[in-house]
Formats: structure tokens, C-alpha cells, sequence
């Protein structure tokens, strides 16, 4: 017994691409169909916003929409449309189209293995460059600013074995909120013990949380995550959540982590 097919349904790239790419997965014994495409052209966001544009679609019951518009708009016609759109994944690739379509040869396979594609489309797309030129520049602040300086701090933790003292993740009850006391190094080891503090904390009545890193060392990137999630849920609950006594350390780790806001609370 066969698997049904992936509905695949092309919403931008150039006109006639989209229509192309839909005929070629039709045509080809692979494990996807093309169940229609649109060429919205390069008009007005909210024209292609539009409630009719949508339902066309929705019509076709596609199980993928793969949206090429530009990289910038089309994740703003995502964002816009995603809450009326009934395909179970959406998602922008944008030269996708036109490697379906054939109106864009992908690199050599031996180009794909040095990982130098970007390069190839780059030959094939002059257009393209000044937009990979500034990707590049992002890509080498962040590098500069955000992951070397984490990877250091990783490294000097493995180093010292931060286990100066043992972590813990204890949960206290004042009169008009909870105190959340994090000691220690936080890693992923330590995880599951914070995700079962957080779980006490979303068990209870709404209130007010304060997180205290008096004797916390470190935090990796998985229990900020956890602390992001925190602030989340107490937003969505009204509620305030307050983190105090970081170290000047724990407060680069915030800002390396892009976290930063979390101490402004």
C-alpha cells in the first residue's frame, strides 16, 4: 500500500515558475504532488493578503505552501496570513520554485560537498551577492559577538568544573509570591530538575515569581531557555517574574544569549 502523496502548493516566484513547478512534481514519480500554484506578482503586501487570495489556497488543501516572495516579504506575508492558512507546514524557500520549476540550475554536486553553493547561485544570480554580503557581515558579528565568546565561557566551565557548588533548583512559598533559588552550575544535566520546579510553578495559582541567582555560577543556553519560558507563561498569566542577584558573569551570559531583556524585568 502506497503512502499518500505531499500536497505541495507554490505561492510567488518569478511568473509562470510557480504554475511550472506544480506540472513538474506532477509529472515526476517522487513523493510529492503539486496541488497549485499563485504568481501574486510584486504588488502591495496586503493585496496578496487578501481574504480571496487565501481562500484560493485553503481550496486546494495543500499539506505544504512554499512561499517565495523575497526574503523580508515573505516572511511579513507568513506572519500576516499564517493565522488563516489550513496547511500544516508553511514555509519560505524561496528558490525552491525555481530548482523545481528547472529555471535554476542547482551547483554541481561536487560544488555541494565544499559548500560553496552560495557561490554557484551567487554566478547564476549576480543580484544575489549584495544580499549574501550583508548575511556574511551578520553571520561574523554574531560569530564575534555572541558565539565565541559563549563557546570561552563553555570552555572555562569544563575547566574549573563549575561544581564549585551543587546545583539546585529550590522552590520557596512567601505570603504574594514564589521564590525560585538557582545555585550552582545550571546545565544540561541539571534540566530536568528545573523543569520540574517550572512544572510546581505552572501547577499553582498564578503569582508573582522572583528568580534568585545569588549562588548560581552558570547557565547554559537550555536553562535560559527554560528561564524564557518562565517569563512567557507568567506574561500570559498577568503576572510579573523578577530575576535578581546576578553576577556580573550570569549578566554576560544573559546578554551573549541574547536574553539581556530578562534582567530588565
Amino acid at each position: 500500500m502506497h503512502s499518500p502523496r505531499v500536497r505541495v502548493f507554490f505561492f510567488g516566484g518569478p511568473e509562470g515558475v510557480a504554475k511550472k513547478a506544480t506540472e513538474v512534481l506532477n509529472q515526476e514519480r517522487l513523493g510529492m504532488t503539486g496541488s497549485g500554484a499563485i504568481f501574486p506578482g510584486f504588488g502591495n503586501l496586503n493585496d496578496m493578503l487578501a481574504p480571496a487570495v487565501l481562500a484560493e489556497i485553503n481550496e486546494c488543501h495543500a499539506d505544504m505552501l512554499v512561499v517565495a516572495l523575497g526574503a523580508k516579504r515573505g516572511q511579513a506575508w507568513i506572519q500576516g496570513a499564517k493565522n488563516e492558512l489550513n496547511a500544516t507546514v508553511v514555509t519560505h524557500l524561496g528558490a525552491v520554485v525555481n530548482f523545481v520549476a528547472g529555471s535554476v540550475a542547482r551547483a554541481p554536486v561536487w560544488v555541494q560537498r565544499f559548500g560553496m553553493e552560495w557561490l554557484w547561485r551567487i554566478y547564476q544570480e549576480p543580484k544575489l551577492f549584495e544580499r549574501y554580503f550583508n548575511d556574511g557581515k551578520a553571520y561574523i558579528r554574531i560569530l564575534a559577538r555572541h558565539i565565541l565568546p559563549l563557546r570561552k565561557a563553555q570552555r572555562n566551565l569544563d575547566r574549573k568544573q563549575a561544581h564549585d557548588k551543587p546545583s539546585e533548583c529550590q522552590l520557596e512559598s512567601g505570603v504574594d509570591q514564589l521564590t525560585m533559588r538557582l545555585k550552582g552550575a545550571l546545565t544540561k544535566e541539571t534540566l530536568p530538575l528545573l523543569r520540574d520546579r517550572l512544572k510546581e510553578i505552572f501547577d499553582r495559582p498564578p503569582s508573582a515569581v522572583e528568580l534568585d541567582l545569588s549562588d548560581c555560577t552558570y547557565l547554559d543556553a537550555a536553562s535560559l531557555g527554560q528561564i524564557m519560558l518562565l517569563f512567557k507563561v507568567q506574561r500570559s498569566r498577568h503576572q510579573t517574574l523578577r530575576i535578581c542577584n546576578t553576577s556580573a558573569d550570569l549578566q554576560h551570559l544573559f546578554e551573549l544569549h541574547a536574553a539581556g531583556y530578562l534582567l530588565e524585568l
